[in-house]
């Protein structure tokens, strides 16, 4: 691809070794062949050819490559900046190993595991080095990690020459000519005799080989015999005129003219340089490293670290200024905890979670949410005066007071006593009698003040109402909601103007039906303007009014058919249709509260227990987090599932399972809660932050969105060992970070969930997957659903390298901590 007579540099030529490497800035186009096997990889700019009808184009930091004799044409509108090609002569391996004559090489579409893949980059990694440096004993390492890289691509890398793209396959006879020359170059022929080789008419073979080769038979057969005289001229025992002759030129003139335009400078010159490198090796050390640029640390060979564990094929390359502050980072996943109904809170367990989340994660609010009666008990008097007990509502609210958390009060429940017909399709039903409703909130409000106090409870969130705008919430008019709505409101800011009210936990379908609107008008007849709005917020939604977005007990399947199913970015998409609705209604300055945030509500879908949900959770939460005042994952515990799919992994919409086993969502909203509280960089698929104590971290996901097999009625069974396969394009992800001004000694903590490490449903896959576990046996997939993470102290002067290779729904965090 880029070959020397096509204006690359040389960077020396290695007696003995069968390889040339070399510079390339420029491609040759028209179709053609070279000889050899050529290792492409870019360091800057980008890479562009052709195979038959397929176009490649392999930018920083990839590899590629070209086999021998394989048609192929260069594209010089796409090809910019510059690319090292690496070329290992075959003949030597073929004649030890005659097989490899059957096979071509391809890494651009292997399906090769990505170990393997990283050490292709890593033997190429040291091949430069030991070529750049040329340290004593070099072309013996050299000669080594070719014969490596030869049996790495035979074995993992290898396809039969048959199925090459572009191959000679077909055109035997050129490949005849082209053997014939690289054995008897040095012999006198004529274009007769060459032809008779091939059975070919002499005319015909001329016509062929230009067109297929890019250059005159002549030209080619001069370019071998230059190239093999090289060792000879190194040697410096003849002089260049016997050399000339011995190779085949008639003459020292054709000699000479050949050679100055492969390597762009005459013989003597090119001994006299290779003289003076090899009797000054420091000198040329440093040039070389001139020359190279960042060419190491592109491809992680960073000498204070001499780490090439992790070299691989970056699919992205970020450089950071660490000295750079893009904005602060709203930590708004930090805020809101929502642990799932109130009604569990009676259950000595589910204490037991509070006070884990909240050691992990120390959230500010709890949503407190579906009362239904739990909380405050209510009856009828016999003049048929209401009355209520807060026996139940004081233990709650103190326990939570304890664990340093502020209610976030959602005031959406209605005794029987007072409720509609609760024959009606739907979940809550709206009072019958509403002077009897404010009754109560003005009851249940006086006694939170009198018991807590003012100044405590204006520091907590009152929500009225819970999705309103689906009919399984409120199957009533629009307008009696607005009334109830503005009733409640006034009587709150009665008993304290100060106490925060808002709500009410509206779907995004909201904005395209006009919901939001109407209520807003309402409002606005009563110069009633809320202090806060609430939304929900799912990646797969409800296409119906009917069907609720956050009911545990509803299945999965029974619903499947009346969602929608997003595209990859909905979530952030959907927050910024939210925030142009509110702007036109005059609402643009409310504090918007996403207190509902999940795929989905329901249960029984696999999905919920898988590492998706990590990368799903991190992704949309850096994506919104700038967006809004809080965004609450709900729930953090499972839910019952419907009973159709008992056991610990039921399909449960939580970050944690009935009893307590962390999934890999619950470990990602922990790396999360570890960024600094600055943006030096963002981008798609990570985010690099700063702490004020000089830190400093980077977080990354490999997020693959699921494929139309989802959307399905079918999905795959709870039971099934693996279910991911609803997943599109799933792929390895690699993240290469110049961090550019970091000096001094840091511990660099690498923690990662992924399939192996930090994910409880794969850990209770590799246990046998049982039904049902004892004690003990939760203990253990407790222990083994803690995230995998290493730590190795380095010392930078300048410029740090990091390499990350993620599998599919991967998170990992790389934490830089200053000694």
């Amino acid at each position: 691809m880029a070959s020397d007579e096509n204006g690359a540099v040389i960077l020396g030529y290695y007696p003995g070794l069968p390889i040339t490497l070399s510079w390339g800035t420029k491609v040759r186009t028209g179709w053609h062949y070279h000889r050899g096997l050529h290792l492409l990889y870019v360091v800057e700019g980008s890479l562009s050819f052709s195979l038959e009808d397929q176009s490649y184009t392999i930018l920083p930091n990839q590899l590629g490559i070209l086999n021998s004799m394989q048609l192929h044409e260069g594209d010089d509108k796409k090809t910019s900046g510059r690319w090292i090609d690496f070329c290992i002569e075959l003949e030597d391996y073929e004649t030890l190993w005659p097989e490899l004559r059957g096979l071509y090489f391809n890494i651009q579409d292997s399906t090769a595991k990505r170990e393997e893949v990283s050490s292709v980059y890593q033997l190429f990694a040291n091949i430069v080095r030991e070529a750049s440096e040329r340290k004593k004993g070099f072309a013996v390492r050299i000669h080594s990690l070719c014969d490596r890289m030869i049996v790495l691509l035979a074995t993992h890398f290898s396809y039969p020459r048959s199925d090459m793209p572009s191959g000679l396959e077909g055109d035997r006879q050129l490949e005849t000519v082209l053997e014939y020359i690289d054995t008897n170059y040095g012999q006198s022929w004529s274009l007769g005799k060459l032809a008779s080789k091939a059975c070919l008419s002499p005319q015909y073979l001329s016509r062929r080989f230009s067109n297929r080769m890019g250059m005159p038979l002549s030209e080619y057969i001069n370019t071998v015999r230059v190239k093999k005289s090289l060792p000879d001229i190194i040697a410096g025992n003849q002089s260049v005129h016997e050399i000339a002759q011995s190779y085949g030129f008639a003459n020292i003139t054709s000699y000479y003219k050949m050679f100055r335009k492969i390597f762009h400078t005459t013989p003597h010159q090119y001994f006299k340089k290779y003289q003076e490198e090899v009797e000054s090796s420091a000198q040329q050390e440093a040039e070389q490293a001139d020359q190279f640029g960042n060419l190491f640390s592109y491809i992680s060979m960073n000498h204070q670290e001499s780490d090439l564990d992790n070299v691989g094929p970056p699919d992205l390359h970020i450089s950071v200024d660490l000295g750079s502050r893009i904005r602060c980072l709203n930590k708004s996943w930090g805020r809101v905890c929502c642990l799932g109904r109130i009604s569990d809170s009676m259950d000595f367990g589910w204490r037991e979670q509070v006070v884990r989340v909240q050691r992990d994660l120390s959230f500010e609010y709890m949503i407190c949410n579906d009362f239904k009666g739990v909380m405050i008990e209510s009856e009828r008097e016999n003049d048929g005066a209401m009355s209520y007990q807060f026996g139940r509502l004081n233990h709650y609210l103190d326990f939570l007071r304890s664990m340093h958390l502020k209610p976030m009060i959602e005031l959406g429940f209605v005794p029987p006593q007072i409720a509609e017909d609760v024959h009606l399709p739907a979940y809550v039903y709206p009072p019958n009698d509403l002077s009897a409703w404010c009754d109560m909130v003005h009851k249940i409000m006086n006694h939170i003040v009198n018991r807590y106090g003012r100044h405590e409870v204006r520091n907590w969130k009152f929500c009225i109402w819970h999705n309103p705008d689906s009919r399984a919430f409120w199957p009533d008019r629009r307008e009696r909601f607005a009334e109830l709505f503005i009733r409640t409101y006034q009587i709150i800011k009665r008993v304290d103007p100060e106490i925060q009210v808002g709500g009410c936990g509206f779907r995004w379908q909201t904005a395209h039906h006009g919901w939001l609107q109407n209520f807003s008008e309402y409002l606005k007849k009563d110069s009633i303007s809320p202090d806060f709005l609430s939304f929900c917020l799912h990646g797969v939604q409800s296409q119906s009014d009917q069907v609720p977005m956050s009911v545990g007990d509803l299945s999965f399947l029974d619903v499947k058919k009346q969602l929608h199913f997003g595209e990859p970015d909905s979530c952030i998409r959907e927050v910024r249709e939210i925030r142009s609705l509110l702007e036109s209604l005059h609402w643009g300055g409310k504090p918007l509260w996403i207190t509902n945030f999940n795929i989905h509500g329901y249960v029984d879908d696999p999905i919920h227990d898988t590492n998706f949900m990590a990368a799903f959770l991190v992704k949309n939460m850096l994506a919104v987090c700038n967006e809004v005042e809080s965004i609450s994952f709900c729930p953090v515990i499972d839910r019952l599932g419907s009973g159709r799919y008992p056991g610990i992994f039921h399909g449960g919409c939580g970050l944690l399972t009935r009893n307590g086993i962390p999934k890999g969502s619950y470990n990602a909203l922990l790396l999360l809660d570890k960024l600094g509280d600055m943006v030096v960089e963002q981008g798609d698929s990570y985010i690099v932050t700063s702490s004020q104590d000089g830190n400093y971290q980077i977080l990354c996901y490999n997020y693959c969105h699921y494929n139309q097999e989802y959307s399905k009625t079918n999905v795959p069974g709870l039971y099934d060992k693996d279910r991911f396969n609803d997943f599109a394009q799933e792929s390895s992800l690699s993240f290469q970070f110049e961090l550019k001004g970091i000096r001094g000694h840091y511990r660099i903590k690498h923690t990662s969930i992924n399939r192996s490490s930090g994910s409880a449903l794969d850990a209770w896959i590799r246990m046998g997957m049982p039904e049902h576990c004892l004690d003990d046996e939760v203990d253990i997939l407790k222990s083994r659903s803690v995230p995998d993470c290493t730590i190795k102290t380095v010392t930078y002067d300048g410029t740090a390298n990091l390499q990350l290779i993620l599998e599919p729904h991967e998170v990992a965090l790389v934490e830089l901590i200053r000694n």
